[in-house]
C-alpha cells in the first residue's frame, strides 16, 4: 500500500482511457508510482479481485492482488523512492503489519482505523484473505473490532481468542497490490 498526497492510504490507481488496454495502461502506471523494479512482473488479468462503482462519481475502481516473491517486493521497496510520482502522488510506501498484539487490538486492527482511500480498506482485507495471509477468521474479527471501536465504542470489550495471522503468507513469498480505475 502507498501513503498517498492527500494523507490516505491506498493503492496504486490511475483513470484509464477507455481507447487503450487497461492492463498496459495500469502497468505503465504502476511503474510511474512505484520505479523501474515492477518491470520485472506484470499485472494480468488472473490477478482481477474486484470492482467497485465509486460513489457520487462515473468511476469504477478495478482491484488487482499480484503475489509477489520476497525478493521482487524489496526491490520494488528500494527502488520506489526514483519512481516519476514519487513525492508527488505518492508520499511513500505502507506495509501492512500482518500480526495481532496480545491485546486483540494493536497490530491489524489498529491499522485498519487510518483514514483509507475510496475502497481500500475492504479491497485490502479481500486481498489479504485471497493471498492466504491471514487466519480464515481474523478478517472477520478485525472488522468486528473496528467497527466497535469506531461505530460502537461503547460495546468495545477485550476479545482475546479468534485473531492470527498466518506466519508469511507462502513460503519466500510476499505480495503488493494494483487498484486501477475506469471513466
Amino acid at each position: 500500500m502507498q501513503m498517498r498526497f492527500d494523507e490516505r492510504i491506498g493503492f496504486p490507481c490511475s483513470f484509464v482511457d477507455v481507447q487503450g488496454s487497461s492492463l498496459d495502461w495500469m502497468n505503465r502506471e504502476l511503474r510511474k508510482e512505484r520505479g523501474d523494479a515492477v518491470a520485472t512482473f506484470r499485472v494480468e488479468r488472473s490477478d482481477y479481485r474486484s470492482s467497485h462503482l465509486v460513489d457520487g462519481q462515473c468511476v469504477v475502481a478495478h482491484f488487482y492482488a499480484k503475489r509477489l516473491t520476497q525478493e521482487q517486493l524489496q526491490a520494488v521497496e528500494a527502488r520506489a523512492p526514483q519512481a516519476k510520482d514519487h513525492g508527488l502522488e505518492v508520499l511513500g510506501l505502507v506495509r501492512v503489519p500482518l500480526y495481532i498484539l496480545r491485546d486483540g487490538v494493536g497490530g491489524l486492527p489498529t491499522f485498519l482505523e487510518n483514514s483509507f482511500i475510496g475502497a481500500a480498506r475492504e479491497q485490502l482485507l479481500e486481498a489479504l484473505q485471497y493471498l492466504e495471509l491471514v487466519n480464515p477468521g481474523t478478517i472477520a474479527n478485525s472488522r468486528t473490532q473496528l467497527l466497535s471501536r469506531i461505530c460502537l465504542p461503547w460495546t468495545h470489550g477485550s476479545q482475546d481468542e479468534g485473531f492470527g495471522i498466518r506466519e508469511g503468507g507462502r513460503e519466500g513469498e510476499a505480495n503488493a497490490f494494483c487498484l486501477g480505475a475506469e471513466r
